[in-house]
């Protein structure tokens, strides 16, 4: 297959709508969770299972570096920074491109959000079994794994064009 001759270094259109709509869900879910759930602490969904727990998490992922809030909000800023740079080097003509972008930019602003506003995050998503409990979460927090997820396995199992959604 050719190589592109050229590449946009803009996302198209619709990656803005993608953005906006993945912000507006997390930070309808945390407010959500905020109101309802903060006062209650816990509500059981699945008995055993799955349960929305209020958290106010001022670590980054899985709860490390708790107590770090500033220092952490500025190197998401710098994280956001970087990726804008790095991000003028995608072929953003690529759907996959302008998808992943979109989904892994919209956690890390969703989370940027609740940062700059609380001090903290809110997670509310807690999966358990027999006592043993994944560290909680939010939408933000599932779009951003998946997203790394999805570059990883393209990293590893590449299609022959290397993108799937052109």
């Amino acid at each position: 297959m050719a190589q592109p001759t050229s590449k946009s270094i803009r996302p198209l259109p619709w990656f803005w709508g993608v953005l906006l709509f993945w912000i507006t869900i997390d930070q309808i879910t945390k407010i959500w969770a905020h109101e309802t759930l903060r006062p209650i602490q816990t509500q059981v969904v699945i008995d055993g299972y799955w349960n929305w727990t209020y958290i106010e998490n001022t670590g980054v992922a899985f709860g490390f570096l708790q107590g770090h809030n500033t220092l952490l909000a500025l190197f998401v800023l710098l994280l956001i920074t970087l990726s804008y740079w790095v991000a003028r080097d995608f072929d953003w003509r690529k759907k996959e491109v302008n998808l992943i972008g979109a989904l892994i930019l919209s956690g890390a602003i969703g989370n940027a959000i609740d940062r700059f506003r609380h001090g903290y995050v809110i997670d509310f998503v807690d999966w358990h079994y027999q006592g043993w409990h994944w560290p909680a979460f939010n939408v933000a927090d599932s779009l951003i794994c998946i997203s790394v997820t999805w570059i990883i396995i393209r990293q590893i199992f590449p299609t022959k064009d290397k993108m799937i959604l052109d």
